[in-house]
């Protein structure tokens, strides 16, 4: 083969492979569209859960998915979740960065309840993510006299030196759930619950 054979054969070869290419990113005749990207397996909570405003008979539990889904929520006085009382939540969208809150509400005051988060896939009903759970402390209610603890702390992680594993990493959340439970349940009868509520 000649060097003009060669080059005619290589000019001609880079243009039928433009030509391939073009069409298949312009959307021409030829083109095959990709399969939208779907997330493989179960969903999952990404950012833990979290449980905030809470008041007397009220709170607000949040979540975030990697994928859309349906925020799904149980209540209840049993860590275990036995009779607990279940929330059918909002629908975790792009728009919102698949971030998603339920308000609970009826809650007795003044005791430590317990929920449980997941998410369901909108594509296959019935496919969960794996549960998380916490747990939170309703305030008293009006007629109802407690002492109330505040447990503050700043500067978490400044420069580095708060998670040092040398001085037992991030100790600061250990001395302040310990403040808490000092501060706390100081007279029995305080800590003796008198409502009663039913979650289911």
């Amino acid at each position: 083969m000649t060097e003009l054979d060669r080059r005619t054969l290589l000019r001609a070869g880079l243009v039928a492979g433009a030509g391939v290419a073009g069409g298949a990113f312009l959307g021409g005749a030829g083109a095959t569209a990709a399969p939208a990207w779907r997330p493989a397996g179960r969903p999952v909570l990404t950012h833990g859960v979290q449980s905030g405003d809470v008041t007397a008979d009220s709170a607000l539990v949040w979540t975030r998915a990697d994928r859309p889904g349906r925020m799904l929520v149980e209540v209840s006085r049993r860590p275990d979740f036995r009779g607990a009382r279940q929330l059918r939540g909002p629908v975790l969208a792009p728009t919102g960065d698949f971030t998603g809150k339920v308000r609970l509400r009826g809650l007795p005051d003044a005791e430590r309840l317990h929920y449980r988060v997941r998410v369901e896939s909108l594509d296959r009903h019935g496919v969960v993510s794996e549960p998380l759970t916490g747990s939170l402390t309703t305030a008293p209610g009006r007629h109802r006299r407690r002492d109330v603890t505040f447990v503050w702390t700043g500067d978490i992680v400044g420069q580095g030196w708060g998670i040092a594993p040398d001085f037992g990493g991030m100790s600061i959340f250990r001395a302040m759930r310990e403040a808490g439970r000092t501060s706390s349940c100081a007279a029995a009868t305080r800590c003796t619950p008198t409502a009663r509520w039913s979650s289911r």
